[in-house]
């Protein structure tokens, strides 16, 4: 996973180019709380490699959403797999979310 921080807009971004499972869970967590979140900051989550996700998956997207949410941060995921949009649809994780192509 790659961390692209451009500072000059406050805009983060996370590169998640692997399936989202067990594996890389702590990494993704990790990387996430490392982050100088705050009042006018975006953080984008690239999906665009990922065509999985399990279900602690959801839950650390979740939880990341909480934390950005808490300080002011705005968050987003971007360019998220048609299979993998259709299990944040059917767990109603779609309407918790900002997403863009």
């Amino acid at each position: 996973m790659d961390t692209i921080i451009d500072k000059e807009n406050g805009v983060i971004t996370i590169v998640i180019d692997e399936p989202l499972n067990a594996q890389h869970l702590d990494e993704l967590s990790q990387r996430f709380e490392e982050l100088p979140l705050g009042l006018g900051t975006t953080v984008v989550l690239d999906c665009e490699k990922m065509d999985y996700i399990c279900s602690s998956g959801l839950r650390i997207f979740l939880t990341m959403q909480k934390k950005a949410t808490a300080v002011g941060t705005k968050l987003i995921i971007r360019k998220l797999q048609p299979m993998v949009m259709n299990v944040f649809t059917i767990t109603g994780f779609n309407n918790l979310f900002v997403f863009e192509d």
